[in-house]
């Protein structure tokens, strides 16, 4: 075991941290193809909603007065922490209306205390001391389809204005909520019951936008996604629509989500002689970095893994004790032509053209089984997969604009471009070094040096690496395509029931060209 611990504990282990600096190149990939949309901005409800709670705020504010105070963060916090809770309220009695399971709700880890009093017919007081992370998650997706302007009000806080199309938002809301109890108990506390909520649930659910009573607020809202009004970036509507084509193109193939999506435009556009569009290149090229990105975490996780158990070691002294080991899972070898038998001694070459063209293209890459392989398994695994999407890429990545700039591809590709003749042992050594080892010290090293915490796995003692008691769990960048998928099936353009595209979305991706898919 280890004798030396930094930052152990489940309380300094940070779900998604950038262990290799890659994961910032992926997501920037993404980003300019989803139109403000994050990782964490997952229902199209919370779009209107957040500039009409803004709204409703200034007016408090007497911003429709003379009499006019600023807007004060902490107050606007308090009411976003009771419309988050209402929200979570109203989306639960819509589902089971319904028959629906809304996921992607603000706070639903927060308050199951104060649903659980709502949900057995109880009364409960609105002092909430938690939440408040809806203008965190939407204000920039709010910002991006002009919902909310960049400019701000004058004051401590900075609080955005609303824009034209954001007051027609709140108008609607505003027509269909007159005189609503909720409304009150939102902007001013009180106390709250499910009977008040069950009132006016549908114009708070995040899980029931596509119903009659939403269709005005809906309308406007998939107008504000899709259409750019004057002083708006035309060339990010451009963008986002030939994603919302991809991701319906994908809906219509049988993709039942953004993982498998991915992997399919991946295989498709990677198909020898295929002249991808701008749109398939550029999710193509994120999927791919991806996958490198994944393939490096395997060889540093399972590095990590061999230096804990030894209580240090240099990589040579790990990848010796790999190749004593024979037999292989069948998670590997599958991926392979028939007859190959893996060998540390033979040169790159050999190794690189058995495997098989279609490896790894029969899906997304499953990812927690392969976590849990023996650390010689994961390193062979991760080395074949990157070894495949080398081999599969070789064409589009030699295009002049494809973008690779900072990725672990430009690290780790020129070694297998000149490893032809190195014995797959050496190869396999030159990427751990190259790709994880001087990528992750690097990274870490930096992070400390900008006052972050130290993540780092093991550090240098000489040639030996020496553990600190944290463990890798090899993991994807979290995808936007998900949630702008989850967005168009709130806006009715993708049916809750069986996951195929509706009318309304079959319109719309004739509207938009049709399938697009290459």
């Amino acid at each position: 075991m280890p004798t030396l611990f930094w930052n152990a504990g489940e309380k300094e282990v940070i779900r998604g941290l950038d262990i290799l600096g890659f994961r910032k190149i992926d997501q920037d990939m993404e980003r300019k193809w989803v139109s403000g949309i994050t990782t964490i901005s997952q229902r199209a409800r919370y779009l209107s909603l957040l500039p009409w709670l803004l709204m409703e705020y200034y007016k408090l504010c007497g911003f429709d007065t003379s009499n006019t105070r600023p807007p004060d963060e902490a107050e606007f916090r308090q009411m976003q922490r009771r419309l988050e809770l209402v929200i979570i309220a109203a989306t639960q009695m819509t589902d089971k209306q319904l028959g629906r399971k809304t996921s992607g709700l603000l706070g639903i880890d927060l308050y199951d205390e104060q649903i659980g009093i709502l949900a057995n017919g109880g009364e409960l007081a609105l002092n909430l001391g938690r939440g408040g992370a809806m203008f965190g998650t939407y204000v920039a997706p709010c910002r991006a389809i002009g919902m909310l302007g960049y400019d701000a009000i004058p004051g401590k806080w900075e609080a955005p204005k609303v824009t034209l199309r954001g007051s027609r938002i709140h108008a609607i809301r505003c027509q269909n909520l007159v005189r609503s109890p909720l409304v009150q108990r939102i902007l001013e506390g009180g106390s709250l019951d499910a009977t008040i909520v069950s009132k006016d649930a549908a114009q708070f659910s995040a899980g029931a936008l596509d119903q009659p009573e939403s269709q005005e607020e809906r309308d406007l809202l998939e107008t504000a996604l899709l259409t750019p009004e004057e002083g708006q970036d035309a060339n990010t509507y451009k963008r986002f629509l030939m994603t919302v084509r991809f991701a319906l193109s994908s809906i219509q193939a049988g993709c039942s989500s953004s993982t498998i999506a991915l992997a399919a435009m991946f295989a498709d556009t990677t198909m020898p002689g295929v002249q991808p569009t701008d749109s398939s290149l550029a999710w193509t090229a994120y999927e791919m970095h991806r996958r490198v990105h994944f393939s490096l975490e395997l060889l540093l996780g399972a590095l990590t893994s061999a230096i804990g158990e030894l209580d240090g070691a240099t990589v040579d002294d790990i990848v010796a004790g790999w190749v004593e080991e024979v037999a292989l899972p069948q998670a590997i070898t599958d991926q392979f032509v028939s007859g190959f038998v893996f060998d540390w001694s033979e040169n790159f070459l050999a190794y690189s053209g058995a495997i098989r063209t279609q490896a790894f293209l029969d899906g997304a890459i499953e990812r927690r089984t392969v976590n849990q392989l023996p650390h010689r398994d994961r390193a062979i695994f991760g080395l074949t997969l990157l070894t495949a999407t080398w081999k599969r890429c070789k064409e589009l990545y030699a295009v002049k604009h494809f973008p690779r700039t900072g990725s672990g591809a430009e690290r780790v590709f020129p070694i297998l471009d000149a490893g032809s003749d190195t014995t797959v042992r050496n190869l396999l050594i030159h990427v751990i070094d190259c790709g994880a080892v001087e990528s992750h010290i690097s990274t870490t090293l930096r992070k400390l040096g900008n006052g972050m915490k130290c993540s780092l796995r093991f550090f240098p003692d000489g040639r030996v690496l020496r553990p600190t008691g944290i463990y890798v769990s090899a993991g994807f960048s979290g995808d936007r395509l998900g949630n702008v998928l989850g967005i168009l099936t709130d806006l009715g353009m993708i049916d809750q029931d069986n996951g195929t595209l509706s009318l309304r979305g079959c319109q719309l991706l004739d509207k938009l060209g049709g399938t697009d898919h290459a």
